[in-house]
């Protein structure tokens, strides 16, 4: 407030690098000299070891590199999912999309699989609701439960209660909230 320095320990700064060196949810990533990121807290006390190559930006989980393969920690630093993928992006605090190689799989945030790891993309719309691409048609999955076939040429969502199914001049639409999947036909 006064404009003192408060923090002060060599960490490099990061101009135009959003979530990096900004704090977040009470904690800011931050990098030593060795080039090894961690978490610090407002005051400059370490949160998280300054021991990873990378760090995500997260709340309750933490996406961590080591060695080029990514994992996942708690916020309290507990190793949730060892560093075996080579990407890992958490999202609504709750799924864990992972690649391997050229394949994307879901995980809960045990490192329990939701989805395999054999899709082409993945989008996660809303409410545990996944789009998934796979061989040029796309398909709809809520959680772990497979809502359609692969057989639409799009999917997205269409307002906050429905996902819209596009499958040639025919279309779709899933409800959110009783879990439905309403077909139409051309015309209706």
């Amino acid at each position: 407030i006064n404009g003192e320095v408060v923090i002060s320990k060599g960490y490099k700064t990061y101009p135009n690098f959003l979530m990096k060196g900004e704090f977040y949810k009470g904690s800011a990533i931050v990098m030593n000299k060795k080039g090894k990121y961690g978490k610090i807290n407002p005051f400059g006390n370490v949160v998280t070891d300054l021991k990873y190559d990378n760090l995500g930006p997260g709340g309750k989980f933490i996406p961590f590199e080591k060695e080029e393969m990514w994992g996942l920690m708690s916020s309290s630093n507990n190793v949730l999912i060892s560093p075996t993928y080579e990407s890992i992006d958490v999202v609504d605090e709750e799924y864990i999309i992972a690649r391997l190689g050229d394949s994307l799989g879901v995980l809960d945030p045990n490192g329990n699989t939701l989805l395999p790891i054999t899709f082409d993309e993945i989008e996660y719309l809303k409410e545990g609701a996944f789009a998934v691409y796979q061989d040029g048609k796309y398909a709809l999955f809520l959680k772990d439960k497979r809502i359609s076939e692969a057989e639409y040429d799009a999917i997205s969502l269409f307002n906050d209660d429905f996902v819209h199914l596009v499958k040639g001049k025919d279309y779709a639409y899933f409800d959110l909230k009783r879990g439905m999947l309403i077909k139409t036909e051309e015309g209706e």
